[in-house]
Order: C-alpha cells, then sequence, then structure tokens
C-alpha cells in the first residue's frame, strides 16, 4: 500500500514461496537499473576503502537479492564477509555470512543453507554473541528439507539456551 501510494503508476505483485513474501520488481526501472551502485563498489575498490565499499555491496547484494539474482547477491556478500574480517569487523562478516545463508535458502540450495548456517554458529559462538533468528532461520532450512525431527530438536535446544541468556528487547 505505501508503495502505491508513493509511486501510483507501480505495479506490485506478491508471491509467496511458504518462506517469505517476495516483490517481483521491475528491473528496468529505478532504483533497480541504478548504475550508480556498480560505479560506486568499482570506485570504492580503487580508492582504497574496504570499508565502504563492503557496504556499498552489501546494498547492492539486497538489489542482485530482490531481482532474483542469487549468484550475484551471493558473490557480493562473500566480498563483503571478506572485506569485514580483513578490517577487523568479525560481527558484520558474521552477519554477511548469515545473509549468504538465506540467499541460497531462497534460491533453494539448502544444503549450502545449512552449511553457512553452521559456519556462522561458529562465528557468532567465538563473539559470544546470542543470534536467536539464527536458529529460527536454521529450522526454516530443515523444514524445507523434510527434517521435521532435527527441526524440532534445534528449536528445543534453541529455547533451553535462550532461557538462559539475557536478550534486549527487541529479541
Amino acid at each position: 500500500a505505501d508503495i502505491k501510494s508513493q509511486m501510483p503508476n507501480a505495479q506490485c505483485v506478491v508471491t509467496s514461496m511458504n518462506v517469505t513474501t517476495n516483490l517481483i520488481v521491475n528491473r528496468e526501472a529505478p532504483p533497480f537499473d541504478n548504475p550508480d551502485l556498480r560505479r560506486a563498489v568499482a570506485l570504492l575498490r580503487r580508492g582504497g576503502d574496504p570499508l565502504w565499499e563492503a557496504r556499498t555491496r552489501n546494498h547492492r547484494y539486497a538489489i542482485y537479492a530482490m531481482l532474483g539474482q542469487a549468484a550475484h547477491a551471493d558473490r557480493d556478500l562473500a566480498v563483503v564477509a571478506a572485506l569485514y574480517t580483513a578490517a577487523g569487523q568479525e560481527l558484520e562478516a558474521a552477519m554477511a555470512m548469515h545473509t549468504r545463508g538465506f540467499v541460497a535458502f531462497q534460491a533453494g540450495d539448502l544444503p549450502m543453507a545449512l552449511r553457512l548456517r553452521d559456519e556462522v554458529a561458529a562465528r557468532y559462538a567465538a563473539l559470544s554473541t546470542v543470534m536467536p533468528d539464527l536458529s529460527i532461520d536454521r529450522c526454516a532450512v530443515l523444514l524445507a528439507a523434510g527434517l521435521d525431527a532435527e527441526a524440532f530438536a534445534e528449536m528445543r535446544d534453541a529455547v533451553e539456551k535462550l532461557d538462559s541468556v539475557p536478550l534486549s528487547a527487541t529479541k
């Protein structure tokens, strides 16, 4: 509804994938055809600003993901994670890897989604960071793979772990 009020000529199509709601966008219209992000990434890379390159790629991945270009989205997120790791931004690197798992899941690559979830869990644990969303995401992948018992065990373990950890009001 908000899109329609801002752009009355927009055509919005909502489709269900049994996981999240996806919006099909017009890849020939702004902001999705905007070459500025491509140019910005190139300039930041040449200029030697890895943090801003990572941030820019992080925004660009979202556009690729919305366009259904999972390989491009994954490539940007892999670079984002590497740039953040090299800059000592380990939490941001872990979050980029977490998002790579989401992209793999949306693309239907369940083995990759689970592998990335496991890698991210190790990264978060090394940072003593509790991320409840990771268990929810892992459970969704397990359910999509038809692994109901494993999904139930994941949620049971997550609830037990979370009961012993103070969390913010938003989690």
